[in-house]
């Protein structure tokens, strides 16, 4: 089945060939591979300053994402007073919808977080921090290190 944006995206604007559609929804992935990583780097407190140099997107743009954190936390807390068998279904019927709308961004994300990680490495951040904020593993950043090394 045909995820709904790009069902939606076709609708809009009929003359999209198949290859555009594609070609935007890549685009989709690929920024929200960036936008998971900022994410993880706002709840590793780093300062907005590194995320927009790391991650290539705008201030404004992490400003938004991290506003979006503390009302997610907001909202958690205003769940707990609810009754618990409504707020289960709730999530699991919210769970289900997210993963099948950002499971093909997701994987097309990846890429972008060797991008990340890259740039991460060239602004000296630890490989630990590295590690938390872009899921990769110590093998993979070490290998980006080495990649890095030999292009200089």
């Amino acid at each position: 089945m045909k995820n709904p944006c790009e069902v939606e995206k076709v609708i809009i604007n009929p003359e999209m060939t198949l290859d555009e559609v594609r070609e935007q929804a890549i685009k989709e992935g690929k920024l929200k591979g960036k936008v998971e990583v900022a994410k993880n780097m706002l709840l590793l407190d780093l300062d907005i300053d590194t995320i927009v140099r790391a991650t290539g997107l705008r201030f404004n743009d992490i400003e938004f994402l991290e506003k979006q954190l503390k009302l997610r936390e907001k909202a958690a807390h205003v769940l707990e007073d609810a009754n618990p068998q409504e707020v289960d279904k709730m999530i699991t019927n919210l769970e289900i919808a997210l993963n099948e709308m950002d499971e093909n961004a997701i994987l097309k994300g990846k890429m972008d977080k060797l991008e990340i990680t890259k740039n991460l490495l060239l602004l000296n951040v630890s490989t630990d921090i590295i590690i938390k904020a872009t899921g990769l593993t110590a093998d993979e950043i070490e290998s980006l290190k080495k990649e890095i090394q030999f292009n200089s």
